[in-house]
């Protein structure tokens, strides 16, 4: 599995090996570099993942994508001014999915992406520091675990946990953009929400800037008939990309009328790729959420989708871009979350706070369970200049849902056949949608204002939701409630998600 392993390895991890033995390459760490691991990551150069300097006790080497002063992988430049300005070099980290070790003299410490999204999790007892990007690791090494009876019940009722809690009492999720040292102590190196602000119209260019960092013929977009992954197609030039689905779905019809924008596109059915029936093995391996809540067709299609193109292995995605463009984790599910998504002013005339959010959310837990949670969002939130709306979304795309459970399909599991841009993580965008106002937001004003400077072509097609970017946003949740009827009642409508 791609990423970095302290005080264990990868060993135990034999359905992942053979998934992937022919895009995944390995590496030890010097002789002379005193710390016991292995990194994991795809097959290339390595010379773009590690840097030393044996004289001077220097080195450093990364499991991932990272941009530096706006740069792709600059891994010499990093590691120079590492090695003058130590932890305050972090700073001109700039995105990037990975992991990494730094080591200088006698300091040495473990830093991630400014996200969190590489996913690696930790222990520390009195034989050092343990780090691995699966619990897998830990539980076939000789680490002491013990099952946290509470956590391990939320575990199975949502599929994910939050913060940096795991089933285990001993093991902990790296925090975002984190300096992990080698004691177990642990702190931020960056504030999301001190990132550069632009126009929201400006993303579009954002976009551009990012995807423009890797090269062309890499480029890999796999597009739906939503409004995410069309706003990256309107950004920049793709060379590959595909689209999953049933054949007549709410996805396929609408992405293939953009597949003359890529010189090679494919569209395939998700529920009928090829499986090898030991997908479940991966995920076990793979994977925090328990394999039974993850539908093999997953792994099946990102497989399948390698395939074709395995020279493109830039995957570009959409990930969580609907909370920050519609804010999608406002909505409070039953027959009032239909009411506020069919009045979706009433979150202006009758405001929610984020407690009473939470409680409709995970109405599935017991009070001791949601207690457990709702504290850590509290501990996560308190000193945050946001409003309550802001801050749930904050919460969730960091710490809870989309960091634990929704990360298991657009990051865990296609990020081993490739390097994934989750584009909306990017700081810049991050911090700039976060900081709209999300009672405006869940009333598609700020969807309105992303697109206001995206081509036509894109905008006059409608989305799987029914509706265009020119529709009165008072009438999209209208047509959006009408399509989400015939999408669950009416074959044909399904996407892959209820296909």
């Amino acid at each position: 599995m791609i990423g970095l392993y302290l005080g264990c390895n990868s060993s135990s991890l034999k359905h992942i090996k053979k998934e992937f033995s022919t895009i995944h390459a390995s590496a030890s760490f010097p002789e002379w570099f005193n710390v016991q691991g292995e990194l994991i990551f795809h097959k290339g150069n390595l010379d773009t993942h590690t840097q030393s300097d044996e004289s001077n006790k220097q080195y450093i080497c990364i499991s991932g994508w990272f941009s530096y002063k706006n740069k792709l992988n600059d891994i010499s430049s990093l590691f120079e001014d590492l090695c003058l300005n130590s932890e305050a070099a972090l700073n001109n980290i700039t995105g990037g999915v990975f992991v990494a070790i730094f080591s200088h003299n006698n300091e040495c410490f473990i830093f991630n992406d400014p996200m969190g999204f590489s996913n690696h999790y930790y222990v520390k007892n009195l034989n050092g520091l343990h780090l691995a990007p699966t619990l897998t690791a830990f539980e076939s090494s000789d680490v002491d675990l013990t099952v946290n009876s509470t956590l391990s019940s939320i575990l199975e009722k949502r599929g994910h946990l939050f913060g940096s809690y795991t089933k285990y009492n001993e093991v902990n999720r790296m925090d975002p953009g984190s300096i992990l040292y080698l004691n177990g102590e642990s702190k931020p190196y960056t504030n999301l929400l001190a990132a550069e602000k632009i126009k929201p119209k400006k993303i579009v260019n954002r976009f551009r800037s990012i995807i423009e960092l890797f090269p062309e013929k890499k480029r890999h977009l796999p597009i739906s008939g939503g409004m995410d992954s069309r706003l990256m197609l309107a950004s920049a030039q793709f060379t590959y990309g595909y689209c999953y689905g049933p054949k007549d779905s709410g996805d396929r019809p609408i992405a293939r009328e953009f597949s003359r924008d890529f010189e090679e596109f494919a569209e395939f059915e998700f529920n009928n790729v090829p499986k090898n029936g030991d997908e479940h093995l991966v995920y076990e391996e793979l994977c925090e959420t328990p394999a039974h809540l993850i539908k093999p067709e997953f792994l099946a299609s990102y497989r399948y989708a390698s395939s074709i193109n395995k020279k493109a292995n830039v995957i570009f995605d959409g990930y969580l871009g609907d909370t920050l463009q519609r804010g999608v984790w406002l909505y409070l599910g039953g027959m009032l979350g239909e009411v506020y998504r069919f009045f979706p002013i009433l979150y202006t005339l009758r405001k929610v706070d984020a407690h009473c959010i939470f409680k409709r959310r995970y109405k599935d837990l017991t009070s001791q369970e949601f207690e457990l949670l709702f504290n850590d969002f509290t501990d996560k939130t308190s000193s945050l200049n946001l409003d309550d709306y802001a801050k749930v979304t904050y919460y969730e795309f960091l710490w809870g849902r989309g960091a634990r459970f929704i990360n298991n399909g657009a990051l865990l599991i296609n990020g081993q056949f490739g390097h994934i841009v989750p584009i909306f993580s990017d700081p810049v965008t991050f911090n700039t949608l976060i900081h709209e106002d999300f009672s405006k937001t869940i009333r598609f004003k700020t969807l309105v204002n992303i697109w206001a400077g995206v081509d036509a072509k894109y905008t006059k097609v409608k989305f799987e939701n029914g509706y265009k970017i020119s529709t009165p946003n008072i009438i999209k949740p209208k047509i959006a409630l009408a399509w989400r009827l015939l999408a669950k009642y009416v074959p044909g409508f399904q996407n892959y998600g209820n296909a």
